[in-house]
């Protein structure tokens, strides 16, 4: 019975000294003119668009990606304009223009290693790109339209799909995430102690 206790809580805290595990995190919304909006800050002009806005944290230091797809009809034009934002710590509508990092139209090799992404793209309007992230730190990435009227470009209106990727745990504010494999490993061991407890 000893031998077993002792298995046990090795196995427990291996789950505990685990690294951590690369992640991908998928979002899907709509802009469908709803939302509150801000002075986009990629526009050249006094524009403002809806948005939407997804808090989140990552356990390990390193490169993440961030990738918007706006699909919708076969012509670029019916497509959402999207802009993709990111802020560090907080972000403020009314100060847009203090971002981490941001982008408008994705172009094929703007995030290295991504070459499904970059076939995904032709024919449609994406944004996407690469920002180096610290472990612990709160980020709000902003789903927003290049403008608030149609152009040649899209509209500023329609449904988005969006990923973020990384090599470690990506945690987002109201969004379900999966526990990784460490802390599933973490738990059965602690559930395995208490029905020894219970038995001796």
């Amino acid at each position: 019975m000893k031998s077993m206790k002792t298995i046990l809580l090795a196995a427990g805290f291996i789950g505990l000294s685990a690294p951590a595990m690369a992640d991908t995190v998928s979002l899907s919304g709509d802009i469908d003119g709803s939302e509150s909006t801000f002075d986009q800050p990629l526009s050249t002009a006094t524009t403002l668009t809806g948005y939407d806005i997804y808090e989140f944290t990552v356990d390990t230091d390193g490169m993440y990606s961030f990738l918007s797809f706006y699909a919708g009809d076969t012509t670029v034009d019916a497509n959402l304009d999207g802009t993709l934002f990111l802020y560090a710590s907080s972000f403020d509508p009314t100060n847009p223009g203090n971002f981490a990092a941001g982008n408008d139209d994705y172009v094929a090799g703007d995030v290295s290693g991504l070459a499904a992404f970059d076939a995904a793209c032709i024919g449609s309007n994406c944004s996407g790109f690469e920002a180096n992230l610290t472990a612990g730190t709160t980020y709000v990435l902003v789903q927003s339209t290049f403008t608030d009227v149609p152009n040649s470009f899209g509209q500023p209106e329609g449904p988005y799909d969006m990923t973020i990727t990384g090599p470690g745990a990506i945690s987002v504010t109201g969004a379900p995430v999966p526990l990784p494999a460490a802390a599933w490993l973490m738990i059965s061991g602690l559930l395995g102690l208490a029905a020894l407890r219970r038995r001796g």
